[in-house]
């Protein structure tokens, strides 16, 4: 990497775009190569750390993420229309949502179809025991999707008693 820089390669020059979203160098050493190593040493060099999230939670990779976060990585990067959060539960990557939502991650962020990750949870029957998380990391279940559905109101639909427990959780957050 070095000598490629040495060589002109620029550091911040991204290889593609899709939208707003950029194939950067630490993309590539994170999402392709799956090289902590060369992607620390970029980012010492002063690499943008942005648009990497949604590959490290992608590969479940905690210390991929950590390293993105401590360089400065945008938590709230929106890139396809969803954050690295809203992505980690759409792949069911719950235990890399919960550490994005340590760092601050918002829990409500909402797709431009109105859905949040709750949302999205109940769409596809995530597990009851993933949504507890939410409840500890103060998401509303009161927004409102495309349809006008909460997932509080969802919730309360379920037979299942602990969903419906669920349900009144996120209604005193």
């Amino acid at each position: 990497a070095d000598i490629l820089l040495e060589r002109g390669i620029d550091l911040q020059q991204e290889a593609f775009r899709e939208g707003e979203w950029q194939a950067t160098p630490v993309w590539f050493a994170i999402g392709r190569g799956r090289n902590l190593a060369l992607a620390e040493h970029l980012l010492k060099l002063g690499a943008n750390p942005n648009y990497s999230l949604f590959a490290a939670s992608f590969a479940r990779d905690h210390a991929a993420i950590e390293l993105l976060l401590s360089h400065g990585a945008d938590i709230e990067n929106i890139a396809e229309d969803e954050s690295p959060f809203l992505g980690a539960v759409k792949y069911s990557h719950f235990a890399e949502a919960e550490l994005l939502l340590k760092h601050g991650a918002n829990p409500d962020y909402r797709d431009p179809g109105g859905m949040t990750a709750l949302h999205y949870m109940l769409k596809k029957g995530s597990d009851a025991k993933h949504f507890a998380m939410f409840v500890r990391h103060g998401a509303r279940g009161d927004i409102l999707d495309a349809e006008g559905r909460t997932a509080i109101d969802i919730l309360r639909r379920k037979k299942d008693p602990v969903f419906r427990a669920l349900a009144e959780q996120l209604r005193g957050a």
